[in-house]
């Protein structure tokens, strides 16, 4: 063999030893025994986050006890069996890897092309083999282990949600529970506006700015920021006269895509239109907010609204009890007073 087909050779042969060294732990299955760990921690810690979260007065989703339940109880069903077949899988591919470390392992002493493409096929025949059965278990425990990962970042949104009202500027009427949150930007222009959070209640949508800003630039570099908080505007869900998403960008390949929701209020709300920016899909954003406006959402409670609140709020006066002025100010459940904007009175609910 000449001196260029031998170095061709020789390349051949430490490329396909390479392949074979890199399937070792292929062979182990390691991803799917990964898979295996991460669900049993999933549905370890499920339990006690959700009672985290309803311990900090939240109250929707009232199916995710027994979701975390059921998941637990499939997987304790379906794990043994998931074990067994990823050890039989392991330790057939670990016989064939066996027999192509052997076909390869003989290559640099016999520089016998024939045998070189035996070689090639059994390595190949092993990828192949990895391939389906890591395919085949997936297959088993992926729909689970989909569901698992889904509510945990379920219960994970909603933790983020509660610390974000925790830290918030405005503070939530008595027995109003934050459903969800999302981070957003309400855009005053085309392509500026401030940055924050927008929240959902069972009676209110505010938005609050939350973000640092440029106090200082040099070379159009920030060298000094001031962080901003404050509410923007709010608005009762019954003076929300539509809620629109959409998308904006993103015609190649999805790229630059912007999930879109556009608010129109009545006349009561100081800023009667507002377009945002979500950091999450502006199609479930509209879904949930149809959801609490229509009251369906009362169905996921897991504790009754306060009968009182209620009550007070359907009481509200309409005018102010000392100068007679029409009270603008829209009343919901939860709210214990109401002040006039005309003389400043404060009239208890």
């Amino acid at each position: 063999m000449s001196a260029e087909p031998a170095a061709e050779y020789l390349a051949k042969v430490e490329s396909l030893e390479s392949r074979l060294q890199s399937l070792y732990d292929d062979v182990r299955l390691n991803t799917v025994n990964d898979d295996l760990g991460q669900v049993d921690a999933w549905l370890r810690d499920l339990p006690a986050a959700i009672q985290q979260m309803r311990s900090r007065g939240y109250v929707f989703k009232n199916y995710l006890e027994k979701k975390a339940q059921v998941m637990t109880g499939q997987w304790d069903e379906l794990r043994p069996r998931v074990a067994a077949d990823l050890s039989g899988h392991a330790a057939e591919l670990s016989i064939q890897a066996d027999g192509a470390r052997w076909h390869v392992s003989s290559l640099r002493e016999t520089r016998d092309e024939s045998r070189l493409a035996i070689a090639e096929s059994a390595v190949a025949d092993l990828e192949s083999r990895i391939g389906a059965a890591r395919r085949a278990l997936e297959g088993t425990y992926g729909p689970l282990k989909e569901n698992t990962r889904q509510t945990t970042d379920q219960v994970k949104e909603i933790v983020w949600a509660l610390d974000q009202v925790d830290g918030a500027t405005f503070k939530l009427y008595p027995g109003e529970g934050v459903i969800s949150a999302v981070k957003a930007q309400w855009m005053t222009s085309e392509k500026e506006g401030s940055k924050g959070i927008l929240y959902l209640t069972e009676e209110r949508v505010l938005f609050e700015q939350k973000e640092e800003i440029a106090t200082k630039k040099v070379l159009f570099i920030a060298t000094e920021k001031q962080k901003v908080q404050g509410l923007k505007w709010e608005a009762p869900l019954s003076h929300i006269e539509s809620a629109q998403a959409s998308e904006k960008g993103g015609a190649i390949l999805g790229i630059g895509k912007k999930e879109i929701l556009e608010f129109d209020f009545g006349s009561s709300v100081r800023v009667r239109s507002a377009m945002l920016r979500l950091e999450a899909d502006s199609d479930t954003w509209q879904a949930l907010i149809g959801r609490v406006k229509s009251g369906d959402i009362a169905g996921e409670r897991t504790v009754p609204r306060d009968k009182a609140a209620v009550e007070a709020a359907r009481a509200a006066p309409t005018k102010c009890n000392v100068c007679g002025a029409t009270i603008t100010q829209p009343v919901v459940k939860g709210m214990t007073e109401v002040k006039c904007e005309y003389c400043g009175t404060v009239i208890r609910l």
